[in-house]
């Protein structure tokens, strides 16, 4: 029987979990009409990583039993572009493969 899945508040010690998992399937994030090199794709994950984490932002763990599968970014520092009120951004969502 698979475990339930339950979501948890991430926090610092979950970062090194999903540098690993946001590499491992940032790849299929990918469009067939506007390929681009594995390595390009990495490299923006990694650089949306390190904005997300010198920001306010939460982080939710998605766990199957004791078993991380999963995390969801919420960027919370971004000012709607016209209201210039407060908003949340999904920035990234992951999920083992």
């Amino acid at each position: 029987m698979t475990p339930a899945i339950s979501i948890r508040i991430g926090d610092s010690k979950d970062r090194g979990f999903v540098l690993d998992l946001g590499r491992r399937v940032c790849e299929s994030s990918l469009s067939a009409i506007r390929p681009a090199p594995v390595s390009l794709v990495e490299m923006a994950f990694e650089r949306l990583i390190g904005y997300i984490f010198e920001h306010e932002y939460d982080l939710l763990i998605a766990c199957a039993g004791p078993r991380r599968c999963g995390f969801l970014l919420l960027l919370r520092d971004l000012p709607d572009e016209v209201t210039t009120t407060e908003q949340a951004f999904v920035a990234y969502m992951a999920v083992e493969p």
